[in-house]
């Protein structure tokens, strides 16, 4: 993949131009800016990994990111991650799943010195109500062999326990914020957090408006029944969702 340019180490964000790929940035130890998006599932509390291609370049047939990928030139951050998870994953979705959580900066050496990152990553969270099918993923044959999801407290455990069978995260330099994320949202006190759900349901009941009309032509009148009927199917739909999300959370 052709990236344009590296990220100076001070900052994590001065952009300065190169002419390199991806095999030389990591040959030289360029500094450069990547993308990790992780998939969530909130009713099992389990993050997605992909088994990495026997053939990568590193840590191949080794539990992985949902899904990675570097930054190329004239690219945002957002477009990458959105394109990275299509790409390895077949996965598409609209900018708003993708939260973004924190910035981090990955410096590891391995393949005895060839081959050298100096990353700066942007961590994004998308979270689903249960875990998406496996029949729903079109792996990149190239990139990724499987996946598979686990209870995050079990991947942090598998981390720190230095399996062989994960790529190592750095746990140590940024990227506990993950798990220190999940474990707020996802502990403590379970019949607050159903007050909370319950309170922001009510928020979306639907809410009933008077409008003079007298002033409009007929045909201006039909028009806007016509929306407000429309409006009304979407505002049902929306509420129906809302609703199944939190029966998954009982």
């Amino acid at each position: 993949m052709f990236l344009g340019w590296a990220t100076a180490v001070d900052d994590g964000a001065t952009r300065l131009p190169i002419d390199s790929t991806r095999h030389l940035v990591h040959r030289d130890g360029d500094y450069h800016q990547a993308t990790h998006v992780w998939l969530f599932a909130e009713c099992t509390k389990e993050l997605l990994l992909q088994l990495r291609a026997a053939d990568k370049d590193s840590y191949g047939n080794m539990w992985d990111i949902s899904s990675a990928g570097h930054i190329s030139a004239g690219d945002t951050s957002l477009t990458t991650a959105r394109r990275e998870l299509n790409e390895e994953l077949g996965v598409t979705l609209p900018a708003s799943a993708f939260e973004y959580l924190f910035k981090y900066l990955d410096q590891s050496c391995t393949n005895n010195g060839s081959f050298i990152n100096n990353e700066f990553a942007d961590v994004y969270l998308v979270t689903t109500p249960e875990p998406i099918p496996r029949t729903a993923f079109t792996l990149q044959k190239s990139e990724v062999a499987d996946v598979k999801y686990m209870h995050f407290k079990d991947y942090e455990a598998a981390l720190l326990a230095h399996d062989p069978h994960y790529v190592p995260q750095s746990l140590d330099r940024g990227y506990h914020q993950l798990f220190d994320i999940l474990r707020q949202r996802y502990e403590g006190d379970e019949q607050e957090r159903v007050k909370s759900l319950k309170a922001k349901l009510s928020r979306y009941e639907p809410v009933k408006l008077a409008a003079d009309v007298s002033s409009l032509s007929l045909g201006d009148r039909q028009a806007l029944r016509n929306l407000v009927l429309a409006a009304q199917v979407i505002e049902k739909i929306f509420v129906e969702q809302v609703r199944l999300w939190f029966r998954l959370w009982m």
